[in-house]
């Protein structure tokens, strides 16, 4: 009666061993593959890092440039300078990252995934809509390459976000960054439908 009851612990013991070893060897098989894709495209920005404008000051320096030459050309640069950095300042204050836009936006296409395949964003930015004094939209300008050699192709971004307000873009980061956002991933489904290439 013991040994029965001694074969029936020893049986019991080794299912319960066998079963959990087939459940270890599971998890761990699982474990090897990640819940997401992660991004294979070799991302960059290009130097300087940060929102461009461009808009009140070349106005400016087209008129100061008939009464003080070149000089007058710098000044309306510097005022676009100036507007830039305002609109930067308060973007990356509210958490911009245009590195971070970049990959969440590639993450939503095929192209991202792809290995070889390098994007460099040559510069990004806010542009005043013509004839206005307060309207701007947004814009990127993005190269693409694949390392087998092929030739790089340039795109640049036909304004599919809605305008914003120049004014308001200075006090509302959230809207900056929602504009740069939005005209990033229509630029990117064209650059996927393209799958990449020219």
């Amino acid at each position: 009666m013991f040994n029965r009851f001694l074969i029936e612990v020893v049986m019991g013991l080794s299912r319960f061993f066998f079963l959990s070893t087939i459940l270890s060897v599971f998890l761990s098989a699982c474990s090897g593959f990640p819940g997401e894709k992660s991004i294979k495209a070799d991302v960059s920005i290009a130097e300087p890092d940060r929102i461009r404008f461009s808009g009140k000051g070349a106005g400016a320096g087209l008129m100061l440039s008939s009464s003080m030459g070149a000089m007058g050309i710098a000044i309306g640069v510097a005022i676009d300078e100036g507007i830039a950095k305002e609109i930067d300042a308060s973007a990356v204050k509210a958490g911009f990252s245009a590195k971070d836009e970049v990959l969440s936006a590639l993450s939503q296409t095929s192209i991202g995934y792809v290995s070889g395949f390098s994007l460099i964003v040559k510069k990004y930015g806010f542009t005043l809509e013509p004839g206005s004094d307060d309207q701007m939209y947004a814009y990127w300008s993005l190269e693409t390459n694949f390392d087998d050699g092929g030739r790089s192709c340039e795109w640049l971004s036909d304004r599919a976000a809605s305008t914003i307000s120049l004014d308001k873009s200075k006090a509302e980061a959230d809207e900056v960054k929602q504009a740069l956002k939005l005209e990033l991933q229509a630029l990117l489904v064209k650059v996927d439908q393209a799958s990449g290439r020219c």
